[in-house]
């Protein structure tokens, strides 16, 4: 149900972890019945493309990207959660993820046309040329217009955390950090920041001890610098979801246990995981308004279908599945969420082979 990228060295895929989202809703399923949704939404259409990443600047207006299944990235205009326009994005095969401070500015971080990694900027309209992050740089977060932080892991055998500052087009040096045993190999999924020097990264980490995938966090501080990292092993700890949302000095994190859903939340650069609710949906992506006091995560709910929740000061609201996504492909799920303003949101759900994207707005 869920798309995740192609790993290359150092990183694994995540269908073992989606598989276990799915097992683990059904199970939630089984014991606790879904409660009818505060939040409303509205299945404003279909895109084409196989999208796989949305930032949105302002309420109205969206940026999402992804490819065409073709062997080319695209960026994609949405008004009011409607596709209005679709760009090649020259020089690359997909985007894998992208940060628009502004309607004017965007920085994407994906594969170029020989699938190495590659970031671009979009400035007023414009892409500026290709850079090499010399990592494998998966995702972007800006918090101001041309500042921006990149983080991914790096490409050689050992298992590695790896950041960057992204200032003025230019990227700063790469900072790694080496997980070590019993990390055999990583990814990182999710990045947020506060400000430049104030970010978390989420991600994954094939722990031999555990025999699977478990999550790992991490800070990424000023110039880049990779600090505070703790590695959760699958057999005892909750995993996390692949969405993390930052504001001021802490973080939400959606996460799962054998038996329930999680919000979770942490310092920036904190060492501890603290529950905030438990909920019966899994959640695997969260966006966040109002210093976190309003949020919406996207994930696999009662049924294994894919399913919203909205959270008001870090207390569920109501898993609000969609079945009807699964209508024509029973692999449709959600691959990213973004809150456009305090008061709505737009949530893309995409499978791995489609060149369609369906488009979820609502209200939380």
């Amino acid at each position: 149900m869920r798309m995740r990228m192609r790993m290359r060295t150092g990183g694994r895929g995540g269908a073992a972890r989606w598989a276990l989202a799915f097992g683990l809703a059904a199970f939630v399923a089984t014991l606790l019945p879904a409660v009818c949704g505060a939040a409303s939404f509205t299945e404003a259409g279909v895109a084409s493309g196989r999208l796989a990443a949305i930032s949105c600047p302002t309420a109205r207006l969206c940026y999402a990207a992804g490819d065409d299944r073709h062997g080319q990235a695209v960026f994609d205009t949405l008004l009011s959660g409607r596709q209005t326009s679709s760009r090649r994005v020259p020089g690359m095969q997909t985007v894998i993820d992208l940060s628009c401070p502004s309607r004017s500015f965007c920085l994407m971080t994906g594969d170029d046309s020989h699938g190495d990694p590659a970031i671009r900027e979009l400035s007023h309209g414009r892409f500026a040329a290709l850079s090499r992050p010399g990592f494998v740089a998966w995702r972007v977060f800006c918090p101001q217009v041309a500042r921006c932080v990149i983080a991914g892991f790096g490409a050689g055998l050992k298992a590695a955390l790896a950041a960057a500052d992204v200032i003025g087009g230019r990227v700063g040096p790469v900072h790694e950090h080496v997980l070590g045993r019993p990390v055999t190999s990583t990814g990182v999924y999710g990045l947020s920041c506060a400000s430049m020097s104030a970010c978390e990264m989420v991600g994954t980490a094939d722990v031999t001890t555990s025999a699977g995938i478990g999550s790992v966090y991490a800070k990424v501080g000023p110039g880049g610098r990779i600090s505070g990292v703790h590695v959760l092993e699958l057999s005892s700890d909750p995993t996390l979801g692949d969405g993390i949302a930052c504001a001021r000095s802490a973080c939400y994190l959606p996460a799962g246990t054998q038996t329930q859903g999680l919000l979770l939340s942490v310092a920036i650069g904190g060492s501890s995981l603290t529950q905030v609710a438990t909920t019966t949906m899994v959640g695997q992506y969260v966006s966040c308004e109002r210093d976190l006091s309003v949020c919406i995560a996207a994930g696999v709910g009662t049924g294994a279908v894919p399913a919203l929740e909205a959270f008001r000061d870090g207390q569920p609201q109501g898993e609000q599945d969609l079945p009807q996504l699964q209508a024509k492909d029973p692999l449709v799920g959600f691959v990213a969420v973004a809150m456009s303003s305090p008061a709505s949101f737009v949530a893309l759900a995409t499978e791995a082979d489609s060149a369609q994207t369906q488009i979820v707005t609502g209200a939380p």
